[in-house]
């Protein structure tokens, strides 16, 4: 192992959090250095407040006793509300939709082009309103986990989200599944409200089941429906699928294929793409004894691309090998300096942590945090 002093690791994380709290807020931390920080980047507070909270749980924080959890149980609590335009109590960062509904001339512009190119050539793009609605529902998604993982749950029941079999099937089956990435995270997200925000969900589960079947790949095993759908978004896809199948309690359904394919590809040095591959490897070994020798090397493997984005003297990871995480649902948050970010230490603690739950190293008892 790279990591010679977890202790000294762990210390080196909460540090890092330590530097990013805002002055006014005991529960506010910005996703990176200030040097590094766009004035929008400098405004968010709710993503990167859930961001921090789960990286304080994951490493056993003492600081996180009954009394300062409760508290931050109520600042997260605090952004959920009702606003015109989106589904009632929704958690809404009210900086995040007001940087979202500024005007910008390019952004006017890609609007207008995607706009033509759905209506001309069949095309689903997404527009800005849809863009915003997405993202509200994924910081919802986002917060509601957060407080799960802390044993909490939200004040207010969410439940503006299809439940029924016909409303399933045509809200999942609107996005475009030949981009799994995307379409999968929409899958997750009705999991993971099914599971958390529904008393008799029994039903809702059974056709989220039905549904994810009807995109499945039976000869390698993924998620989507076309042909060349790229490496990285495969597995960024079955990702996001089997994080809904965790919430549900459903079994990924190949799991042996998916270890095959994911022993064979290159490792990136991007965040996303490394936890993402870490924990399909994860889920499905909980599944099976397949290929463990292989998985064992192949993560140290992983291990080393994890600590080329590991900034010693700051104390976190940063998203990118050289640069730090630009955009945070379409918003440009940072300068994408060579600066450790929130998010990408999250997502690669969150890897290393899982690589030594496989290896059975996980001696300090890191918690192993759902998605």
């Amino acid at each position: 192992m790279l990591v010679k002093n977890l202790n000294q690791y762990s210390d080196s994380i909460l540090e890092f959090l330590e530097s990013l709290k805002k002055q006014d807020s005991k529960y506010s931390y910005s996703i990176s250095s200030s040097e590094n920080l766009t004035s929008t980047g400098a405004k968010l507070e709710l993503g990167f407040s859930c961001y921090a909270l789960k990286l304080r749980h994951m490493f056993n924080d003492q600081s996180l006793d009954d009394n300062n959890i409760f508290e931050w149980f109520n600042y997260i609590s605090s952004f959920q509300k009702n606003i015109q335009g989106f589904p009632s109590n929704s958690f809404v960062d009210d900086s995040f939709l007001l940087e979202h509904k500024k005007f910008n001339a390019e952004k006017s512009i890609k609007n207008f082009a995607k706009t033509i190119l759905n209506k001309t050539k069949g095309t689903n793009y997404l527009l800005s309103n849809e863009i915003l609605s997405t993202s509200i529902v994924a910081e919802t998604k986002q917060a509601i986990s957060t407080l799960s993982e802390i044993g909490y749950k939200n004040k207010s029941k969410y439940s503006d989200f299809p439940k029924d079999k016909k409303d399933i099937f045509a809200y999942l089956n609107n996005f475009d599944w030949n981009n799994p990435w995307s379409a999968g995270a929409q899958f997750s997200s009705l999991c993971l409200f099914a599971k958390t925000q529904i008393s008799d969900n029994s039903k809702t589960i059974d056709y989220l089941n039905e549904f994810i079947k009807t995109k499945l790949d039976t000869n390698s095993g993924f998620y989507f429906t076309g042909e060349k759908v790229p490496e990285n978004v495969l597995i960024n896809g079955a990702m996001k699928v089997i994080t809904g199948l965790d919430w549900i309690e459903s079994e990924i359904h190949y799991p042996k294929k998916i270890i095959d394919y994911i022993l064979n590809i290159e490792v990136s040095s991007e965040a996303c793409d490394l936890v993402d591959l870490v924990y399909c490897l994860y889920m499905c070994s909980e599944l099976t004894n397949y290929r463990k020798l292989d998985i064992a090397n192949f993560l140290y493997t992983v291990e080393e691309s994890i600590f080329k984005n590991y900034k010693p003297s700051e104390g976190g990871f940063s998203y990118s090998q050289n640069k730090s995480q630009k955009y945070y649902y379409g918003l440009i948050v940072t300068k994408e300096l060579n600066f450790a970010d929130l998010h990408g230490t999250l997502l690669l603690s969150w890897a290393y942590t899982l690589i030594l739950d496989m290896l059975e190293k996980n001696e300090h008892h890191w918690k192993i945090i759902k998605p």
